[in-house]
């Protein structure tokens, strides 16, 4: 196939981009020892290449196994990690290989997205913009320098999403029940790397088939059903034998819990940017006593009880430890406060995670590692600019949603491009309310995996809105050439 010279140009314009995103990615400094997850995914990997399985979880040796984390986590990032250490297996060559294979993915994701969004509408201009947004955004790209699941999961989830829009879409019988396999696959591997995503997983293959019903008589659509089973049930026997050979146990993950559960509710009874609760949460208490004197009043009933807290943070530091009753005076402390003003807890605090959720300052490492080379004044405008950016994208997102409700759904089972929009719309709903609405403790990284179908549907918005967009272009060009 041919390739005309305006696409040309515009494809080596996206992929130089992307090449300059690598060139930050391996400005990125390089750690000297694990930190936090990353080291836990890095052990088992090093201990599957090394023993062909995973060590035994055994229980916590101190004294103090009331501040422990749990061992929850599904088995599929680390073998993802274990695949790269023939490339290495020092932290800093570990690190590295995960961010070039990370890197990958990303390209590959918003390559497919680009793909995506240029069948929306047919303009150059429209194709250059869609093409210059994709290779700057940083948000599928956000955490290809940690080593963590997200982007790994990302990549799965759109190739799979994808297969799916085409399993609804599709009228050759031969190419339905091969989508839908492919698709049932590629979004149970998800919940092998985050156990969140069996929700979704399964949510997501119910969406799919239900927009396919109408189509079907009712003895193919259980056919495919079963088919889609079949993977789904596969990963599930995976995890299960996982949770086994590390623990005996039956069930297809670990138990999640947090080392401070009371700190950790204590935070969800006032309203701040997660931002600042993660420095408290995680840690714990590591923002200090002055910073932690600072938070907002909403954070304590009166003058007397942030004196009473601010005396623990001040131990806290001070031994570099936090003990079990010290957790369980700030869960006491929320349950009190939960009580007495549940409509916080319940209702508005969930609210605003929701929103948060998306509303923020977040940003990829490795551009703000390239910013903090610059000058302060260029930096902090170069910040404030991506979170414009951000805004003006969430704002198409709902043009898009609304262009999409329009169409309808007789064009979301003939179109693949929006069939894939309005399964992934879905995802985004679900992911937000999951996360702000349930269980109301939000982290940035959590957004990751669904920022491909906010631009995906954003682009959706501007398509519709380009013909405007063209014309105000167009009057701005003629009135400067005047």
């Amino acid at each position: 196939m041919r390739i005309r010279g305006d696409t040309l140009a515009i494809l080596t314009v996206f992929f130089v981009i992307m090449a300059f995103k690598l060139f930050l990615l391996l400005l990125f400094p390089l750690p000297e020892a694990w930190n936090g997850d990353a080291g836990d995914y890095a052990r088992k990997a090093l201990y599957f290449y090394d023993h062909g399985q995973f060590p035994a979880i055994r229980a916590d040796p101190t004294d103090r196994p009331d501040l422990a984390y749990s061992d929850f986590r599904p088995p599929g990032y680390p073998l993802f990690v274990a695949s790269l250490l023939g490339f290495g297996q020092s932290v800093p060559e570990i690190t590295l290989s995960v961010r070039l294979a990370q890197f990958g993915l990303d390209l590959a994701t918003t390559a497919l997205l680009l793909m995506v969004v240029w069948r929306f509408h047919h303009s150059g201009g429209y194709r250059w913009v869609a093409a210059l947004l994709l290779g700057v955004q940083p948000w599928t790209s956000a955490f290809i320098v940690s080593v963590n699941p997200d982007t790994l999961t990302a990549s799965l989830l759109l190739a799979g999403v994808a297969l799916l829009a085409l399993f609804v879409t599709a009228r050759a019988h031969r190419v339905k029940p091969l989508a839908l396999v492919g698709a049932s696959l590629l979004l149970s591997l998800t919940f092998l790397a985050r156990p969140e995503m069996i929700l979704f997983a399964f949510a997501l293959l119910l969406i799919g088939l239900a927009m396919a019903l109408p189509a079907l008589n009712w003895r193919s659509f259980v056919l495919y059903g079963l088919l889609a089973a079949m993977p789904f049930l596969a990963i599930v026997g995976a995890n299960v034998s996982y949770r086994w050979q590390v623990a005996q146990e039956v069930r297809i993950f670990g138990e999640f819990e947090h080392a401070t559960p009371g700190l950790t509710l204590w935070s969800l009874t006032w309203i701040a940017p997660q931002s600042a609760k993660e420095k408290i949460i995680w840690g714990p208490l590591m923002i200090g006593p002055d910073e932690f004197a600072r938070l907002p009043a909403a954070a304590f009933a009166d003058d007397a009880e942030r004196e009473k807290l601010l005396s623990v943070v001040r131990a806290v530091e001070a031994r570099r430890l936090m003990m079990p009753e010290e957790d369980r005076l700030f869960g006491a402390i929320a349950k009190e406060r939960i009580e007495r003003d549940p409509w916080s807890y319940y209702l508005w605090n969930r609210l605003y995670s929701s929103a948060n959720f998306w509303v923020n300052l977040n940003n990829a490492s490795h551009y703000l590692n390239a910013f903090a080379l610059l000058p302060r004044t260029l930096s902090k405008a170069l910040t404030g600019g991506f979170l414009v950016l951000k805004l003006v994208l969430l704002m198409l997102f709902v043009v898009g949603i609304v262009r999409l409700a329009r169409l309808g759904y007789a064009a979301a089972t003939a179109r693949w491009d929006v069939s894939l929009l309005w399964i992934g719309t879905a995802f985004v709903f679900l992911r937000t309310f999951y996360f702000g609405g349930i269980v109301g403790y939000v982290e940035y990284r959590y957004a990751l995996v669904a920022w491909p179908f906010v631009l995906a549907v954003a682009l959706f918005g501007l398509a519709g809105l380009w013909p405007f967009v063209a014309r105000c272009i167009a009057t701005n060009r003629d009135a400067a050439s005047r």
